[in-house]
């Protein structure tokens, strides 16, 4: 057993084993809170007033890394487990730097959109979400469970990416809810995307820029609103969703079609809320070409 973790630990600290992975764009501590409106028992804070972080979307399909099998020549059994090891750390190093190549790539769609994003910050993005925002549900469900002396606060830590046919804006957000003052403090937390309807332009570029970058900004906000108000209805309606059977789903991302194994949480004719086997809550635009695709609603 010695000679097992001696060899673990040299070939653990060998530098060819060392990732080099590109660092995720830093999320400060929430310093940013708005209440939703005048008198309300909700604060909404986000990271401090940089620019708002957005990406290029790729496909992680294309991150694989062609190595192909690997015979483990080892005189041991120790030396089987530290080459089987050492065989892990080389294959995700070329993973996250197959990975690194392909965000950058991809982050290079957005070359257009600089100037426009540059200048949005997390300051204008929250309040333009406030002003969409819906809580109703949420503060019913909130007061119900005896809360209503208890400053709810939402933490969301929202990163937005546009798809490379620049026609769809995406929002990944993490939102927790805490509720200071309980034990645990930690209400609900929860991983939302959601996925604007394609616009219809012949020009995406020109769409999404003109007037310093309004409809690039207001969609955002749009999504980032949307996500929130996920959150909110997720958490008012507590485990009620989990009993929902797995199906497979169709959904669009741009131009494209996405296929999930995921939970139908709710269902119109144009957009469509399901949480998929990772536990992400995604609502998205239907795919209308197929049978079936308008049914009736299914509410959370």
């Amino acid at each position: 057993m010695k000679r097992i973790l001696l060899l673990l630990s040299i070939f653990i600290n060998l530098p060819i084993f060392s990732t080099s992975v590109m660092a995720e764009p830093a999320i400060k501590p929430a310093t940013l809170s708005l209440p939703f409106k005048s008198n309300s028992q909700w604060m909404l804070e986000l990271p401090s007033d940089g620019p708002v972080v957005y990406h290029g979307v790729y496909s992680l399909d294309e991150a694989g890394t062609g190595q192909g099998s690997m015979l483990y020549p080892a005189p041991s059994a120790a030396g089987l487990v530290a080459a089987v090891i050492a065989h892990a750390f080389i294959i995700n190093s070329v993973k996250n730097e197959q990975k690194n190549k392909l965000q950058l790539n991809a982050d290079q769609v957005l070359s257009s959109y600089q100037e426009a994003l540059n200048n949005f910050k997390y300051g204008e993005l929250i309040q333009r979400t406030v002003d969409r925002l819906s809580i109703t549900s949420a503060a019913e469900h909130v007061k119900a469970q005896g809360y209503a002396d208890r400053k709810m606060i939402i933490e969301s830590a929202p990163t937005f990416m546009l798809t490379q046919d620049q026609k769809t804006i995406i929002i990944n957000d993490n939102i927790v809810i805490r509720i200071p003052g309980q034990t645990p403090e930690v209400a609900h937390k929860s991983m939302i995307k959601v996925i604007s309807t394609a616009e219809s332009s012949a020009d995406s570029s020109s769409f999404w820029t003109g007037n310093q970058g309004e409809n690039i900004k207001g969609i955002s906000s749009l999504l980032h609103a949307q996500s929130i108000d996920i959150a909110l209805q997720t958490f008012a309606a507590g485990k009620s969703t989990e009993s929902k059977p797995f199906q497979t789903v169709h959904y669009r991302e741009g131009l494209s079609d996405k296929v999930e194994r995921a939970q139908v949480i709710h269902k119109d004719c144009d957009r469509m809320l399901i949480k998929n086997l990772r536990g992400v809550f995604i609502s998205a635009p239907v795919v209308k070409s197929l049978e079936n695709a308008c049914e009736p609603v299914t509410e959370i």
